[in-house]
């Protein structure tokens, strides 16, 4: 990844796992807008991993998770 685009996914990992879902939403907007097949894809195993590894709350996460994969089916 790019370092811009890097971050922006690193960002909306972080968000989730804060949580500030609210922010984190609005990231995948951002995210959404700039990244390629690949970059959605290396998010959304960043997003799974966090799953097992932190105490998030699964509905919210799922909604994240969702519009990615929305996004992939879409690329």
């Amino acid at each position: 990844m790019e370092g811009d685009d890097l971050a922006r996914s690193n960002l909306l990992v972080v968000l989730c796992a804060l949580p500030d879902w609210n922010r984190a939403e609005s990231q995948v907007d951002v995210f959404l807008s700039f990244s390629l097949r690949y970059q959605i894809t290396e998010a959304v195993d960043d997003l799974t991993a966090l799953q097992r590894a932190l105490s998030v709350d699964p509905h919210r996460l799922a909604a994240v998770l969702g519009r990615l994969q929305q996004a992939l089916q879409r690329h």
